[in-house]
């Protein structure tokens, strides 16, 4: 059984990287989001496995990252979501984390910053845990 992901970013650049970073996993991406209500109907429509969520994504209807994050948590509350930014805010990686994300990933990044957001998937989903280390990916998501 394939790990199913929805990814929420207004970047569609970061989205194609990510996407391929966990394709690699073997992870199966099935819905791409790129603002919060676009967000909140793909995660009530596809019941995704993991959300990997930029904080920093397009707010829309009045909800922004935090409130989606809260939204998810509160509805599948052993659902991993990973935050994704740009931004090097330690007092809103703190945030995230402490509220639950599975872990905070800084853009850009590359396989080997993805390396330990790969190991703790493993360590949540153990089907993953049989695949080779993934092929390095030529080029790294951006940030903003």
């Amino acid at each position: 059984m394939s790990v199913r992901v929805l990814i929420v970013d207004d970047s569609v650049f970061t989205r194609d990287v990510l996407r391929q970073h966990l394709e690699c996993l073997q992870c199966s991406v099935i819905a791409e989001a790129e603002n919060t209500l676009q967000a909140l109907d793909l995660f009530h429509t596809v019941n995704p496995d993991l959300v990997a969520l930029d904080v920093g994504v397009a707010q829309t209807g009045g909800i922004g990252a935090m409130a989606l994050f809260r939204i998810m948590r509160s509805e599948a509350p052993d659902l991993p979501i990973l935050a994704i930014s740009g931004f090097a805010y330690p007092e809103l990686c703190k945030a995230y984390l402490k509220e639950g994300a599975l872990d905070y990933l800084k853009t850009p990044f590359n396989a080997q910053s993805f390396a330990r957001v790969r190991n703790r998937l493993v360590e949540i989903f153990p089907e993953l845990n049989h695949l080779p280390p993934p092929p390095a990916i030529a080029q790294a998501a951006g940030g903003r």
